[in-house]
């Protein structure tokens, strides 16, 4: 049998739990012709949410759905690359479209090869290909609106837009996407420091007229009846309780909850139950797997970034890291070195920034913490 809880890629409706209404709202908003900006902190299953209204049969019928990961981007010739790149790998399984899209590459310049044992067509250029990346993005835009059928791109971690070098990148990026209309687009994007509103604000010329879709934690009622449904279909079971303390360990977070309930329903053997023993190795086993990266995250940073890595940790959340009150009970440095570590912290992605305060963004980052030094 399937392990019904999906680590990675969407796969169907059956192992998707909940969001009905974002789904309707994002769906509607697509056609009625809007933009969609679809904002919430990490790991809550904002692509999985894109990917499950793609999947539906009416929408693919009536839309061409493509997907760009915009995540490590700096500069607009990364986006035209990342942006070529995306298309071409949504498109190469689509023989009429696939075809366009090679002359369109060969008219720019961007070379493409072919496996002659396969004939798997691959594209060979690379980022210093990207000689002229507004021209590029101008045409690979004109290229979508030339579909007979509606184009939608949702564009993942669009903030990172905000870090162009260029000046005027994300404006440049703003006029194309306005003068290509026609191709509807959904900005997805991540809530770096719980400043989602601020990041829309400043960059309004990409975003006006968007439809706004925040996304919280999953329900605790509909997931845990969506859990305890897929075990006993199985023949196994997970009590509301045990449940309970794995989405309150992980405040509703889909990422980590999902792995642990892939784990644990591994290691479940049939007509059995989860147990606290049970639950208490999967977290173990999936801490243990990921250390070499958490003890090589934690060699990289300063002395006073250690030391406020580890208060943060022992807290759990922290509304207001530059107290002389915190400062003083976990002897660190200085309110002024707080405040420098927390921001380069948070850039690095190691921290995170909710209505709750600052957090380690890893869950599994912080359990280690706590099992190795505390």
């Amino acid at each position: 049998m399937l392990n019904p809880f999906v680590v990675g890629d969407y796969l169907s409706q059956e192992y998707f739990c909940g969001r009905s209404n974002e789904a309707k709202v994002l769906e509607e908003c697509i056609r009625e012709g809007k933009n969609v900006v679809l904002h919430s902190a990490r790991r809550l299953g904002k692509n999985h949410l894109i990917e499950h209204v793609f999947h539906k049969a009416s929408f693919k019928e009536e839309f061409g759905c493509l997907c760009v990961d915009a995540g490590v981007c700096g500069s607009l010739k990364e986006f035209a690359f990342f942006l070529v790149d995306g298309i071409f790998r949504s498109l190469r399984n689509d023989h009429e479209s696939f075809e366009k899209l090679a002359g369109l590459c060969r008219r720019l310049g961007l070379s493409m090869t072919m496996d002659p044992s396969s004939e798997v067509v691959s594209h060979s250029f690379s980022l210093r290909s990207i000689r002229e990346p507004e021209k590029i993005i101008e045409e690979f835009f004109s290229f979508l609106e030339s579909f007979d059928k509606k184009v939608v791109l949702a564009i993942d971690g669009f903030e990172k837009l905000a870090s162009f070098r260029e000046v005027d990148g994300l404006s440049a990026l703003g006029k194309i996407i306005e003068s290509h209309s026609s191709v509807r687009m959904i900005f997805s994007v991540y809530e770096t420091q719980g400043s989602s509103i601020q990041f829309l604000e400043k960059y309004g010329v990409v975003f006006r007229s968007s439809g706004l879709i925040h996304l919280g934690p999953i329900e605790f009622s509909e997931y845990c009846s969506f859990a305890r449904s897929k075990f006993q279909k199985a023949g196994k079971r997970i009590s509301a309780e045990i449940f309970e303390s794995i989405y309150s360990k992980f405040s509703g977070g889909t990422g980590p909850i999902q792995l642990v309930l892939n784990r644990l329903f591994a290691e479940t053997p049939k007509n059995g139950s989860v147990t606290t023993e049970i639950l208490d190795n999967v977290i173990n086993s999936i801490v243990e797997e990921y250390s070499v990266f958490y003890k090589e995250a934690l060699s990289g940073l300063s002395f006073n970034q250690k030391c406020l890595v580890f208060a943060v940790a022992k807290d759990g959340a922290v509304e207001n890291p530059s107290s002389s009150e915190f400062v003083n009970r976990h002897s660190l440095a200085s309110v002024s070195s707080v405040q420098s570590s927390a921001r380069a912290l948070l850039e690095q992605g190691i921290f995170y920034k909710d209505a709750s305060g600052l957090r380690i963004d890893d869950d599994f980052f912080k359990e280690w913490l706590r099992k190795e030094y505390f």
